[in-house]
């Protein structure tokens, strides 16, 4: 109707209008609006991009707010969501980054992926107790239930944060773009997080994830530049693409048994990776590793390699400055092995031939004989990684 009406800065709504269509006010430049009670919906993309606009008055009878309706209202401080409200589409607040409440009413039972996504100031989502499908603790958004952790508001400073004992799903994006989070630890009821949960956190140091997650989702921690400790669960079976691209501050990664495949740019531009460590399991690489460019020792535990699909997963790694280790009589298979051949390929049971007493050196990573990461290791035999990224094997007494 009025889309890309760039010189629009004034409107009438008439209180016979029912609805306010697809893209009608898209990009114009109106600094206010006020939608009669009337209206009981707005139409996907409505009012996206107004720039200009700063105050919104919805009233009782308004029912839906359609996808992206107010997509990109960097400005936007004044709106308060009416207690008839019963949907909230996709992307609905998307950037609206001055956006400083969420009054979640009774009435609402449908809140989009990536509702609220971007909204800077944003501290808190205030449910009414009424609601049958949703709840807030300490202004997170939660299922009724709790079992769900839906999104935590962007401006809250949760510092580090303790999943709750009853959440078995972390929803997608839930924790996207919290640059207040500096840790997150949840238990292992927790079965299930979505895509880009933890994304572009830059803050976020320490992830300590459920040992019952069985895929890490595309874009787990897709730019998280300061994350360092992130041990992956011990029963994972996948790992999507992206899911740690660009983690610069990563210097060990350790993909437990069980694993099969690992997607596409799932560690690239990882620069800071010093050490990798590769299952019996994994079967299958795509463009997984590239860019990693600090690489320089890497454990295979598969007696064959695993194939690698038309891209190399190691591009831009100079594998003459790697040391590949490989179990006991696979070197001719990894030799032979396109994308492997060019590292510099030693067997596991020469090339770590150190012994030593735990103690004796600086051990800054412990892995049991499968290749998995051990955090408190009891006596036994173990292949340690010391302070100078050299793998021993370690007598723990």
């Amino acid at each position: 109707m009025f889309n890309r009406c760039s010189s629009l800065t004034s409107v009438t709504i008439g209180n016979q209008v029912q609805s306010i269509g697809s893209s009608a006010f898209a990009q114009t430049a109106l600094p206010a609006i006020d939608i009669p009670a009337s209206v009981t919906s707005l139409g996907n993309y409505c009012f996206s991009n107004c720039s200009s606009l700063q105050s919104v008055a919805l009233h009782n009878g308004l029912q839906k707010i359609g996808k992206m309706a107010f997509y990109f209202c960097t400005n936007l401080t004044d709106i308060t969501l009416p207690e008839t409200l019963t949907t909230i589409s996709d992307q609905a607040f998307f950037d609206c980054e001055k956006m400083p409440q969420a009054r979640i009413g009774a009435a609402c039972t449908s809140i989009g992926t990536g509702a609220f996504n971007r909204c800077y100031a944003l501290q808190a989502f205030d449910v009414d107790g009424q609601n049958p499908v949703y709840s807030s603790v300490a202004g997170i958004l939660f299922s009724k239930d709790q079992s769900i952790l839906y999104r935590a508001p962007i401006g809250n400073k949760m510092g580090n944060y303790q999943v709750p004992d009853a959440v078995t799903t972390i929803w997608a994006y839930a924790f996207d773009e919290c640059l207040n989070l500096t840790s997150l630890t949840m238990g292992d009821q927790v079965t299930e997080v979505q895509m880009y949960a933890f994304s572009d956190c830059d803050n976020l140091i320490s992830l300590h994830l459920s040992n019952n997650i069985t895929n890490i989702p595309r874009g787990l921690c897709f730019t998280d530049s300061n994350l360092v400790d992130c041990d992956l669960p011990s029963n994972l079976k996948t790992i999507e693409a992206s899911a740690f691209m660009s983690c610069v501050s990563l210097k060990q990664v350790t993909i437990p048994e069980g694993v099969t495949s690992i997607g596409d740019g799932s560690y690239q531009d990882c620069t800071g990776l010093e050490m990798l460590v590769l299952p019996s399991t994994l079967t299958e690489l795509s463009e997984s590793f590239y860019n990693c460019s600090s690489l320089k020792t890497m454990y295979s535990y598969a007696t064959e390699p695993a194939a690698c699909e038309w891209r190399d997963p190691w591009g831009a790694v100079d594998k003459q400055a790697c040391t590949l280790f490989v179990p006991n009589g696979c070197t001719d298979a990894y030799r032979a092995a396109d994308y492997w051949k060019d590292f510099l390929i030693e067997e596991m049971g020469t090339g770590i031939n150190e012994v030593m007493s735990a103690g004796d050196k600086v051990i800054v990573a412990y892995y049991d004989l499968n290749g998995r990461r051990v955090t408190e290791p009891s006596a036994g035999i173990y292949i340690g990684v010391t302070t100078d990224n050299k793998a021993v094997k370690v007598i723990v007494k």
